[in-house]
């Protein structure tokens, strides 16, 4: 079965900046295809599972079954689409 190359949203690299700016070990998985989430993070003793979305961008197909069978488990995937989900997602605050 012939995989067509994932794309990585724009906004992708700059989340994962701040994110590695906090002391996050951020690990791309953008690339596992079948609707595996963007990114693995591990932080304070959590590990979580991200989507990063640019603007109004939305889930794929694949996307959308991965994350409808892992919510059957109780597990929702984040969709971060900002710099402030990002913070959401971990529990942090921008020093102001």
């Amino acid at each position: 079965m012939t995989r067509r190359a994932a794309r990585v949203d724009a906004n992708q690299p700059e989340i994962f900046a701040l994110w590695r700016s906090l002391g996050v070990l951020v690990t791309d998985t953008s690339r596992f295809g079948e609707g595996f989430p963007d990114c693995m993070l591990a932080y304070r003793g959590r590990l979580l599972l991200a989507e990063i979305k640019h603007g109004a961008n939305g889930l794929t197909g694949s996307q959308q079954i991965f994350h409808r069978q892992h919510e059957t488990h109780g597990i929702v995937i984040p969709i971060v689409r900002n710099e402030s989900d990002a913070l959401a997602l971990i529990g942090a605050r921008r020093a102001a």
